[in-house]
C-alpha cells in the first residue's frame, strides 16, 4: 500500500504513520475479524486519524478462505461477507445453495440459525468459486484457538489467520 501523504481534511502534508498491531474489521461487516498491520495515519495539523484497509481482491479472498475453512459455525455477517465479496446477489446465492431467499436473509441477519447441511453447501459453493480443496472444509463448534493454513496465493498479503478463544480471526500482515 502507498503511504498517505496529505490529510484529506485540512490538506496538510505533515502525516504521522503507524502500523497498528491489530484492528477490528467491523467496518467491513466482520466484527469477529481482527487484522494485524493496518496502517494508521494521524495529521499533525488537525489531529484527525485515518485507517487504511487493504481493498484488493486478494485480501478479501484471503478472508473468505479463512472463513470457509474455519472449524466453527459461521455467523450471519460472515455468510453475507462471503456472498457479497464473491459477487452474488442474495437471490442468486440462495438459488445456488438451494434455499429460499427469505431463509438466506434470516441467516445473514442472524434471525435464524443456519442448519449444518446448508452451511456445508454454502462453504462448498464458496470453495468452488475460489478453487479451495474441499478436504480443507470442516463445520464444527470449536471455541478453541485454531490456526488456519491458507492455500498459497500470489500476493504479498498474509498467509495465515488465527482464531482466538473469542472466535476472532486475526489476519497477520
Amino acid at each position: 500500500m502507498k503511504h498517505m501523504n496529505m490529510c484529506p481534511i485540512c490538506g496538510s502534508t505533515n502525516m504521522k504513520f503507524s502500523n497498528k498491531q491489530s484492528h477490528n474489521l467491523s467496518v467491513m461487516g466482520l466484527p469477529n475479524v481482527m487484522a494485524i498491520g493496518i496502517h494508521i495515519y494521524e495529521c499533525s495539523n488537525c489531529h484527525e486519524h485515518f485507517k487504511e484497509y487493504p481493498t484488493s481482491k486478494a485480501f478479501k479472498e484471503l478472508i473468505i478462505r479463512s472463513l470457509v475453512t474455519v472449524s466453527r459455525d459461521l455467523t450471519g455477517r460472515e455468510m453475507a461477507f462471503i456472498r457479497k465479496n464473491l459477487g452474488f446477489t442474495a437471490r442468486k446465492w440462495a438459488s445456488l445453495i438451494r434455499v429460499h431467499n427469505v431463509t438466506l436473509s434470516d441467516w445473514e441477519n442472524e434471525k435464524k440459525a443456519i442448519n449444518k447441511t446448508a452451511e456445508i453447501a454454502l462453504r462448498m459453493r464458496a470453495a468452488l468459486d475460489l478453487e479451495i480443496n474441499p478436504e480443507q472444509i470442516e463445520v464444527g463448534t470449536s471455541d478453541a484457538s485454531v490456526d488456519i493454513s491458507l492455500l498459497p496465493i500470489t500476493t504479498t498479503l498474509p498467509k495465515v489467520a488465527n482464531w482466538s478463544h473469542t472466535q476472532k480471526m486475526v489476519v497477520n500482515g
